[in-house]
């Protein structure tokens, strides 16, 4: 057990809280920023690390917790949504090990290893544990080189696809454009309403290709009415 190492850690935090503040430049309040933010996202590692272990020797059961999850909320006094976050990052975070690496030395933070690791996950068993790797190696560095920030590594998983499978991805493509196209079909609708005097209203749902039918129709009839103005009855 690292009981040394982690009483030493906690003095060394308890030291470096205590610091003032009031010295500091504008340059060193920003240069321990980054720093400090860093080093918590490398404790983060060690906590998920410690959160996998627990899962896998089923420690949260043992101790009388239906899940994981569970086990962190109570433990550590946290939403349940951020326990099942938690949980869900330990167990997938060793399956993507430069990601792991990444967030253990403090490169990424771990609201982009939650993206990164979620979409690698995310990806079609086709691709393969080769295509996988490769794009857990792009968005990491690309969280890493470019400091890509989470929202805009959520963007990246079409084109992740189609770099690691651009087979699978113009195939799974095909079959979204194929199932929007059943469903504008089906969803299909068109009803003329009397409105009195002669008038209606319309109301309906149109495909694309009706839509164009129906207004290639507007456009002949209005071209007719046009060279063909309706004969006015004059009063005698």
């Amino acid at each position: 057990m690292n009981t040394g190492v982690l009483e030493q850690a906690e003095a060394d935090v308890a030291e470096l809280a205590a610091g003032p503040l009031w010295t500091f430049s504008d340059a060193e309040i920003t240069d321990e920023v980054r720093r400090t933010f860093a080093l918590v996202q490398r404790l983060s590692a060690r906590l998920l690390a410690l959160v996998g272990t627990a899962e896998g020797r089923e420690v949260p059961y043992n101790a009388g917790a239906t899940g994981t999850a569970n086990w962190l909320t109570f433990l550590l006094a946290v939403k349940h949504t951020t326990a099942k976050d938690m949980a869900k990052l330990a167990k997938l975070l060793p399956t993507v090990p430069v990601l792991e690496e990444a967030l253990a030395a403090g490169r990424v933070n771990v609201e982009q290893a939650q993206v990164i690791a979620s979409t690698v996950h995310g990806l079609p068993n086709a691709v393969g544990e080769q295509g996988k790797a490769k794009a857990a190696e792009v968005l990491t560095k690309l969280a890493v080189e470019q400091r890509e920030r989470p929202d805009v590594l959520e963007r990246h998983k079409r084109q992740i696809l189609e770099l690691v499978a651009p087979e699978i991805a113009e195939e799974r493509l095909r079959r979204e454009l194929e199932r929007a196209e059943r469903s504008a079909h089906d969803r299909r609708d068109f009803t003329l309403i009397p409105n009195g005097e002669g008038e209606y209203r319309i109301r309906g749902v149109l495909d694309a290709e009706m839509a164009a039918i129906l207004r290639a129709a507007l456009v002949r009839c209005r071209h007719r009415a046009v060279r063909h103005p309706p004969l006015r009855q004059t009063k005698r």
